[in-house]
């Protein structure tokens, strides 16, 4: 219900139960429900897509787990975006023979052909994507690697939706649409729960038009958007790298550097304390935080929604 099916027929795609990696512990599979394409013939040129008849979005996030599991021909999957009325719309697809991905605009359902990127193929199969698209950017990452920025020129808003070869046998799993939350706080979230050594972290910058430091993005949800920690303003500015001792938290303001080494923003870290962990090794794993988030954030726009 809610989807049309184009470039094909509806029966093309059931949803069906299938075991999958548990995003927990990937060595573990769990029972999911999966959206299934059984590829047909060998015909690799016919683009069949699933598309949501929601409204049409200029800004969402979207995440999706995918998995090409055979078929005949050139196989390939992924999804697509701004999909308009004539069947034009920006994709986003793979093809795992050759280790390729690309971003690219298809014009009236044609794929043309377009500079593609090289990627490395997972050992279980999965794909995990991350799509964000705000004011006309879209960014994002695929298995935990950012790609590059790209803009979205002259396209309106449109339909989301999924898409593969007509050949490919494919599964698409763990789908959800939602507004977009700013690409920083996306990261913040990720490390908070993968780091054993962090209780919390503040991202602060000053944004664009703004005099004032704030909190980007943050553990806890409710704090974006509120006045940042008065040390935070002199770590922006001048550098300054403050380290304080309290009962039960240890806590590090470092500078966030962009791709140029500039710094754009201010990482406010909380660390677990530690009997016999020194205040050297506090400031190296609160360093490796903040160089973590600017290598990955790379620019000031991906700071704020």
């Amino acid at each position: 219900m809610g989807f049309r099916a184009s470039g094909g027929v509806a029966s093309e795609w059931k949803v069906i139960d299938a075991e999958i990696p548990s995003t927990l512990n990937p060595s573990v599979m769990v029972k999911r429900r999966c959206l299934h394409h059984k590829g047909g013939k060998n015909d690799s040129d016919r683009y069949p897509t699933l598309i949501f008849e929601g409204p049409n979005y200029a800004n969402f996030a979207l995440k999706t787990s995918f998995r090409i599991n055979g078929g005949n021909g050139v196989q390939a999957a992924g999804v697509i975006f701004r999909a308009q009325k004539d069947n034009s719309y920006m994709l986003f697809a793979i093809i795992p023979s050759k280790e390729r991905i690309y971003l690219k605009y298809c014009e009236k359902g044609a794929l043309p052909a377009g500079p593609e990127s090289d990627i490395q193929t997972p050992k279980n199969g999965w794909y995990q994507l991350e799509l964000t698209c705000r004011n006309n950017q879209i960014s994002g990452r695929l298995n935990g690697e950012v790609f590059d920025t790209l803009p979205l020129i002259n396209m309106p808003p449109g339909k989301i939706g999924f898409w593969t070869r007509g050949d490919t046998d494919c599964l698409f799993t763990m789908s959800k649409l939602t507004m977009p939350v700013s690409f920083a706080q996306t990261l913040i979230s990720d490390i908070s729960l993968t780091n054993k050594h962090l209780q919390r972290v503040e991202l602060v910058a000053i944004r664009a038009g703004k005099k004032t430091p704030e909190v980007a993005a943050a553990t806890d949800l409710k704090q974006v958007g509120e006045p940042a920690h008065a040390n935070c303003r002199g770590t922006i500015e001048n550098g300054t790298v403050t380290y304080s001792k309290g009962r039960n938290a240890i806590e590090v303001i470092m500078p966030v550097k962009n791709v140029d080494g500039e710094i754009m923003a201010a990482a406010r870290i909380f660390l677990k304390p530690g009997k016999l962990i020194t205040k050297a090794k506090h400031r190296a794993r609160a360093s490796a935080v903040a160089i973590e988030l600017g290598k990955k954030i790379q620019t000031h726009a991906k700071l704020f929604p």
